[in-house]
């Protein structure tokens, strides 16, 4: 199993799956090649699908495909890990929520 060597927030993200690699600094451009030459996997938060859903419903952004093809073609690049949103994971942002332990 490949190593989880970076995190992408929604900006990344779709700029990365846009082909807008020149977005990038050059720490970042150095992560996305190892991801595509397969050394690491970049994960990708759940809830970026879902500030990539509002932004494009509100048209802040223009996806090139719907949005359902664009999910898919996270879930099916090998450079992307898109890891389970899970409840322990929010515990802690609420005033009435126990801190987090992962």
């Amino acid at each position: 199993m490949r190593e989880t060597g970076a995190v992408f927030d929604t900006a990344p993200l779709v700029f990365y799956l846009g082909g807008v690699h020149k977005a990038f600094g050059r720490e970042p451009r150095r992560l996305v090649r190892g991801a595509e030459t397969g050394r690491i996997r970049i994960a990708v938060p759940t809830v970026c699908l879902f500030e990539v859903a509002r932004l494009e419903e509100r048209g802040r952004i223009r996806l090139r495909t719907s949005f359902d093809e664009w999910c898919d073609a996270i879930e099916g690049d090998a450079a992307l890990l898109l890891p389970p949103l899970e409840r322990r994971h929010a515990m802690g942002y609420s005033p009435a929520s126990p801190a987090p332990s992962m």
